[in-house]
């Protein structure tokens, strides 16, 4: 018996792998925003209630590292899970992309931050993603269905 993909399967495994590039650094954006919405407010809380206020900083950084990490990884894993098509390199590149993307919305709302700074964040930041999402992605092409022989 012959089994035909119908529908978003058949879609998404026709998908070029240009496109796995612009929709992880899209899922890394939409992800890392509600993410990075929740550890400002854990950090608020936890800077409120348990740490001294010079410890607060590095805690809302972490957890800011943290959801990046989250949303690198799913957009990893969901490009190397679904993404066919998609080479290697596409789930980092596009996470790096998408790390990069959120430091020039960042730069928007903030005129005076020297450029030296905003170059440096931008390139620790896709690194970080590139990193995560080529772990995801590893993690995503394990779980790819068994095709039939």
């Amino acid at each position: 018996m012959l089994q035909t993909s119908t529908g978003e399967d058949a879609e998404a495994t026709s998908r070029p792998g240009l496109h796995w590039l612009v929709i992880a650094a899209a899922w890394v954006v939409t992800t890392f925003l509600p993410l990075s919405f929740v550890a400002m407010w854990l950090g608020n809380a936890l800077n409120r209630s348990v740490t001294p206020s010079g410890l607060a900083i590095w805690l809302v950084v972490a957890l800011l590292l943290l959801a990046l990490g989250i949303a690198a990884w799913s957009a990893g894993a969901v490009v190397g899970r679904f993404g066919l098509r998609a080479k290697r390199y596409v789930a980092p590149v596009g996470a790096g992309s998408g790390g990069l993307l959120l430091v020039v919305i960042t730069a928007l709302g903030q005129r005076n931050t020297p450029l030296a700074i905003l170059l440096a964040l931008g390139v620790l930041l896709a690194l970080l993603a590139a990193l995560v999402a080529a772990w995801g992605a590893s993690w995503g092409r394990k779980r790819r269905p068994k095709l039939p022989a």
